[in-house]
């Protein structure tokens, strides 16, 4: 009876393999962050169906993908999806990324008489509308009691903000990453960082559509990003190894790559109760400011992927 039962599972694993090989999962990155790890960390081996990768500058594109069908999965911040769950669009958050918050900052520069938050009345402020960007800004404003009014600003995409800062032609801007740590090595000081103020999230989103046919191969992939994640984690020379595989990838400064993921440490996790919750401030965030309808956030989670991403310790216990 035991043989039969090994020679079953065997069979139903084999039938899996094959049904599995004649699919092809299309996954959304971004700037090859997502494929650098992999193929660092050496997971994407033996795959038992075709990975075909399609790379994007931002997460809005991502989004959009992901809605007209042409992605399965695709990695992206929190804003482009909740946009678009605003929408009714057929796409579904099934995990998320977590990295450090000290990677999504609001910085002047090195010379700058600006020390604090409530010294930016009246500044010159960069920021990228319905973005991190523009909710950090905002919420630290807020919080200092500084009216949004009294800034004068210019709505630029990252790479512009930083150049601007470094041109002298504002005098603050709110941003992430790699734009914090390039900043940082010419001298910029950090006012304040994402941390308290605002979630941040990444997402790890599907189109509604693949997630039954595909389920299978999308929790094998969950679980191949999570464990390169965790390779990145276990030493420093793991992170270099990343780093230097985005540079040779991106043509990006290999030092700057190497301080960059340090600091992130980014992870993949299930959802958590938390995770729909921190998404509605955001919702509601860019709802007070018209960019957004409000709508019930959790409305865009599907949490059934959660048990493929649980520790495997967990797994062993009985």
């Amino acid at each position: 009876m035991r043989y039969l039962k090994k020679l079953a599972i065997g069979v139903a694993t084999s039938l899996l393999c094959l049904s599995a090989s004649a699919q092809t999962l299309v996954v959304g990155d971004q700037s090859y962050n997502a494929q650098a790890v992999m193929e660092a960390a050496g997971v994407l081996n033996d795959l038992p169906y075709t990975l075909e990768w399609k790379q994007f500058t931002a997460g809005s594109p991502v989004a959009e993908a992901l809605n007209v069908g042409s992605l399965d999965i695709g990695l992206l911040g929190d804003a482009p999806a909740l946009f678009l769950g605003a929408l009714g669009a057929p796409i579904k958050v099934i995990a998320v990324g977590r990295q450090s918050l000290d990677g999504v900052a609001i910085l002047v520069s090195k010379d700058s008489p600006i020390r604090s938050i409530e010294d930016l009345k009246g500044k010159r402020a960069a920021i990228w509308k319905g973005s991190w960007s523009q909710q950090l800004l905002f919420t630290a404003l807020d919080k200092a009691g500084v009216p949004r009014d009294s800034l004068n600003l210019r709505y630029l995409s990252a790479l512009d903000a930083s150049h601007a800062l470094e041109g002298g032609s504002v005098d603050v801007i709110a941003t992430w990453e790699p734009y914090v740590t390039q900043q940082e090595r010419q001298g910029a000081r950090i006012l304040a960082t994402a941390d308290g103020l605002i979630p941040a999230q990444s997402f790890i989103a599907a189109n509604a559509k693949a997630i039954d046919p595909k389920r299978a191969l999308i929790s094998d992939f969950l679980q191949r990003l999570k464990k390169a994640r965790e390779w990145t984690l276990q030493n420093p020379a793991n992170t270099d190894a990343y780093a230097d595989a985005w540079s040779k990838r991106t043509r990006a400064n290999a030092d700057i790559s190497r301080t960059w993921f340090a600091r992130a440490r980014t992870t993949v996790e299930p959802l958590s109760p938390q995770a729909p919750i921190q998404a509605q401030m955001t919702v509601d965030f860019f709802a007070s400011l018209g960019l957004v309808k409000a709508y019930p956030a959790a409305s865009l989670f599907d949490d059934s992927f959660a048990a493929s991403l649980q520790p495997a310790v967990a797994k062993a216990q009985p």
